[in-house]
């Protein structure tokens, strides 16, 4: 088979509405380096039309959501899971309170995924339209889920958040950690853990017929991280290897 038809196909389901993204518009001409301070990846990183991976730890260094910045004309787009959009909010009102910047009024904002105005790349797969389509669109939820799956990514959705490191969800392999950018929230725990090898557990892919929940226990010790309709999951899992810490 061709190849390029092969991949063609695997990616033909991404098109339509991303009703498990959510958006969280950040505005203000300091945007950028107020996140800086909240976010695992390196804002100075931003390019225009590119999403940059990230993650969102409470001060334990756990993981309270993941995704993507995406720089804006007026601030900064924020995308996580629907899921956790009041929590994220809740989570940065009160340093937004004391900064430059503020949260956008218009907190329904639909992501369309590979539509032809989708002019915000995250993936070489995946491209964004922000807003509202100009047509009704078909849910592609579970087709993105999957790519994301296979793709390793842990899209951090409510029944997991605030319980995992991000070495746990293999986040720093996905560019979604920089190790040399200043302080963020949790940073010295996060830090610790990658330069002390202290992380006990790691990001494994699965297929579970029975379908199991986001959340629950998965093999010797683990958790369901992720999981799409045919039973296709991530889940973490201790490390095979003498880890020490």
């Amino acid at each position: 088979m061709d190849t390029s038809q092969s991949n063609s196909s695997a990616h033909s389901g991404l098109h339509g509405q991303w009703h498990q993204a959510g958006v969280i518009s950040v505005l203000g001409a300091t945007a950028a380096d107020f996140l800086q301070g909240y976010v695992t990846c390196d804002t100075r990183r931003l390019q225009p039309g590119q999403g940059l991976p990230m993650a969102i730890c409470n001060l334990k260094g756990r993981v309270v959501a993941s995704g993507w910045l995406i720089p804006a004309e007026d601030g900064i787009d924020v995308i996580v899971h629907a899921s956790l959009l009041d929590d994220v909010r809740t989570f940065l009102k009160p340093y937004v309170t004391f900064s430059k910047c503020s949260f956008a009024t218009d907190s329904d904002r639909h992501v369309a995924v590979n539509t032809p105005q989708a002019d915000m790349v995250l993936t070489p797969h995946l491209t964004l339209q922000l807003g509202n389509p100009e047509a009704a669109l078909n849910d592609c939820s579970d087709a993105v889920n999957t790519y994301l799956i296979n793709a390793g990514f842990a899209f951090i959705s409510k029944p997991v958040s605030g319980q995992f490191l991000p070495q746990v969800l293999d986040l720093h392999n996905q560019g979604a950690v920089d190790f040399d950018k200043g302080c963020y929230l949790g940073q010295e725990i996060v830090a610790r853990a990658q330069f002390r090898g202290a992380v006990k557990r790691h990001l494994v892919s699965f297929s579970d017929a029975s379908l199991p929940h986001i959340g629950d226990p998965w093999g010797d010790s683990g958790t369901v991280i992720a999981i799409n309709s045919l039973g296709q999951g991530l889940a973490s899992a201790k490390v095979a290897t003498n880890s020490t810490g």
